[in-house]
C-alpha cells in the first residue's frame, strides 16, 4: 500500500499572515540557504518564525510585543521585545564587533515608510549584513514600498539585486481591508564576497504587479465605489497599460458596458423623439396642444 504523504509544514499553520505564494517562497529561499544566523523583525503569532527556525541554527527574532507563543519550542531562537529601531542596531553592532555575519532577514515589523525605511537601511548599513538575504513583506503596500524605495534608492554597492514584486502582492475584494494593496515580498540580495554572480549592471524593463494594481486602486478611491467587486478578468482588463501618455487611464470594463448601453439607449431616444416630432400627426395637433397648455396654466393661476 503507498504511503500517504504529509501535509507540507507550509499549509498546515493556521496563524500565517502570508499567503500560500509567499510562504512558498520563503520555504524555498530557507531550505536552499540553510541560514546559520537568521532575523526575523516582525514575530506577530510566530507562523514564519516557525518555517525560519525549522531551517536556521540561530534566529533572533524582533517584535514590540512579548511572544504569543510558548518559547521553549524554541532553544535556538532568542526573542527581543521592544522597538526594532532601537534594539536592531545595537544587535547588528554586537555582531559586526564580534565578526559574525547574517545570512537571512524576514522584514515585517513596522509598516509605515518611516519605519519600513529604518529597518531595511539599518540592516544595510551593517558590516555584519553585507551578504545576507533580505526578505520583505507587504511590499505592495503603499506605505512599505516608499519606505523601500527611500531606502534603495542609493544602494550600496554590496546589494547586488533588488526585486521589490519578487512574489506580488493583491488588491484586497473584501472585508476590513478591502480595496487596500497588501501582501507581497520584495528581495534584496547582499553579496559583497561576490559569489552569487549576480550583477546590477543593464537596466530592468520588467513591470511589476504594484505598476499594474496601483492604477486599479486610485480609480476605485477616486469614484467612490467601495462595494465593487471585480472578476478576475475585469482586473486583467482594468490594469492593462495604455501607453506612456495614458499611464494612469484605467477603466472598468463592467461600467463601462454599462454607460455603452445607457448611451445607446439615449441615442435611441433622441431618434424616436425626432420621428414623432417630424410627422405629419404632431404638426396638425399642436394648436390642440398648445390649447391645453393655455388651459393648464389659467387653472393653476386659479
Amino acid at each position: 500500500m503507498p504511503l500517504v504523504p504529509q501535509p507540507l509544514a507550509l499549509f498546515t499553520p493556521p496563524d500565517w499572515q502570508m499567503m500560500l505564494g509567499e510562504r512558498a517562497a520563503l520555504e524555498g529561499l530557507l531550505v536552499s540557504m540553510a541560514p546559520a544566523l537568521a532575523i526575523e523583525i516582525g514575530t506577530a503569532q510566530g507562523g514564519s518564525l516557525d518555517r525560519i527556525a525549522a531551517h536556521s541554527a540561530e534566529v533572533h527574532a524582533f517584535d514590540l510585543v512579548e511572544p504569543a507563543r510558548d518559547t521553549s519550542a524554541y532553544p535556538h531562537v532568542t526573542f527581543h521585545t521592544g522597538d526594532s529601531h532601537e534594539l536592531l542596531p545595537a544587535f547588528l553592532a554586537d555582531l559586526a564587533e564580534q565578526g559574525r555575519r547574517v545570512d537571512f532577514v524576514l522584514v515585517d515589523g513596522d509598516h509605515t515608510t518611516e519605519g519600513a525605511r529604518r529597518d531595511v537601511e539599518d540592516l544595510l548599513a551593517s558590516t555584519s549584513a553585507t551578504d545576507a538575504v533580505l526578505l520583505v513583506h507587504d511590499t505592495m503596500n503603499d506605505l512599505v514600498r516608499e519606505g523601500l524605495h527611500q531606502a534603495l534608492s542609493e544602494p550600496a554597492e554590496h546589494v547586488v539585486y533588488v526585486d521589490l514584486d519578487f512574489v506580488p502582492g493583491y488588491l484586497v475584494r473584501s472585508g476590513p481591508f478591502r480595496h487596500q494593496l497588501w501582501g507581497g515580498l520584495g528581495l534584496v540580495v547582499c553579496d559583497a564576497a561576490g559569489i552569487t554572480g549576480l550583477s546590477r549592471d543593464g537596466e530592468d524593463v520588467r513591470q511589476g504587479a504594484y505598476e499594474l494594481l496601483r492604477p486599479l486602486h486610485d480609480a476605485v478611491r477616486r469614484d467612490g465605489m467601495p462595494d465593487v467587486e471585480l472578476s478576475e478578468a475585469e482586473v486583467v482588463a482594468a490594469a492593462r497599460h495604455r501607453g506612456p501618455e495614458e499611464a494612469n487611464d484605467f477603466r472598468y470594463p463592467a461600467l463601462e458596458a454599462e454607460l455603452d448601453a445607457a448611451r445607446a439607449e439615449a441615442v435611441a431616444a433622441r431618434a424616436a423623439t425626432a420621428t414623432v416630432v417630424s410627422s405629419k400627426s404632431w404638426r396638425i395637433t399642436a394648436p390642440l396642444r398648445a390649447a391645453r397648455q393655455r388651459v393648464g396654466a389659467r387653472r393653476r393661476q386659479v
